[in-house]
């Protein structure tokens, strides 16, 4: 994503929205199911794994696919 977002930003964000990335052609869609956040149909399993105040990584249960 162009702007680094912690698990809290992106439990911020709108169901539905859809946030650009760097990739060409590649988004991320923003969605949660019983309070967990799930990124382009896949669970986020661990928010905030790394942030060091300009990265931030997160651990999902899959692969992200467009």
């Amino acid at each position: 994503m162009p702007c680094k977002l912690t698990g809290g930003d992106l439990e911020e964000l709108w169901v539905g929205m859809v946030v650009p990335t760097f990739a060409e052609e590649f988004t991320i869609g923003i969605d949660a199911l019983d309070g967990h956040l799930i990124l382009n149909s896949v669970s986020v399993s661990n928010e905030n794994l790394f942030n060091d105040g300009s990265i931030v990584i997160h651990g999902v249960h899959n692969v992200l696919q467009p």
